[in-house]
């Protein structure tokens, strides 16, 4: 390395060598396989919901019931568009090791090498493995295995986080609260996923321009006057990926709820009952809120109260 350059070398190390994975041409004796875990809240209803009617969607009343949690494992190839989700009930280091052995002997069992894609997790290492079983056994997968981390902050390069976000958005959004509906549903969608062998349209690479940037990614010196671009890009794209991830887990339940309450209150407002305070406004924001749903980030804070309403994007 040149005198007076500076690089983040564990950042930009990793994320080439998964970038370049990703390039390189299927190979059935050396297949690429990326791997993660989500954990799942079951949630139950305290009232039973209002069935669905003509021009009137199904409505969850707002309170509910917490009933643990689960984990999924997922496993995807982004090559044959293949996917699995393996339910447990935590998540350690031995169910992972139990993952890692279902890949050699259940999944691949006549691959040479197993290209494994991962985060930073403590459970990822090959010592979970000496932690199920005994040397020998642990000794003889890990031979068949080959690990490959994602950099630290910016597990978003792992392509089966792509394919979690679409088993939440098309599989978990509905309450679920009983781990035999939730496998029976997850079953459901990845068969029709692996049928029509959905993959994920990955452009981000070590010499083509990221998704809606218009220069490529490239690893510049720091300077004096100006900062490293490419790193600071780079974390960029980081930052929004952890956002949108954190914001898919923490504000899925509170955003449907905001919607039902939303649809509640209209339809209480266009009932022949006494007049509300500025009720008009109320019912053009809330008939906005409803139409607008698939814009996640429009908040919507009335105060009845004091006769007043705010909306803001």
């Amino acid at each position: 390395m040149p005198a007076g350059v500076a690089y983040d070398g564990d950042t930009v190390a990793r994320m080439e060598d998964v970038l370049d994975l990703y390039a390189e041409a299927p190979d059935p004796e050396r297949p690429l396989v990326c791997f993660d875990e989500t954990p799942v809240q079951l949630i139950g209803e305290v009232r039973p919901p209002i069935p669905a009617q003509p021009g009137q969607r199904e409505r969850y009343d707002y309170e509910y019931r917490r009933n643990g949690t689960i984990n999924l494992f997922v496993t995807f190839d982004p090559h044959r568009g293949w996917r699995n989700v393996k339910v447990t009930d935590r998540r350690a280091a031995v169910d992972y090791a139990h993952c890692m052995r279902e890949l050699v002997d259940v999944r691949y069992p006549d691959a040479a090498c197993i290209r494994v894609v991962q985060d930073n997790l403590s459970i990822h290492t090959a010592g979970a493995l000496y932690q199920a079983f005994v040397p020998a056994e642990a000794r003889r997968i890990l031979r068949r295995l080959e690990f490959h981390y994602t950099p630290k902050h910016a597990s978003w390069l792992n392509m089966v986080e792509c394919e979690i976000s679409v088993l939440q958005r098309q599989c978990l959004g509905p309450r679920i609260d009983d781990p035999k509906r939730l496998r029976k549903e997850i079953a459901g969608w990845q068969r029709q996923r692996n049928q029509a062998r959905d993959r994920i349209n990955w452009m981000f690479t070590t010499d083509r321009p990221a998704p809606n940037s218009a220069a490529p990614i490239q690893l510049a010196p720091k300077s004096q006057n100006h900062g490293d671009q490419t790193l600071a890009h780079v974390n960029r794209f980081s930052t929004a990926g952890e956002l949108t991830a954190s914001i898919a887990h923490e504000l899925n339940q509170p955003l449907g709820v905001t919607l039902t309450n939303a649809e509640t209150i209209e339809a209480i407002l266009i009932l022949p009952l006494p007049i509300y305070w500025n009720s008009g406004k109320l019912l053009l924001i809330f008939g906005a809120t409803i139409n607008e749903r698939p814009r996640s980030f429009v908040v919507c804070a009335v105060s009845l109260k004091e006769g007043t309403v705010c909306h803001r994007s």
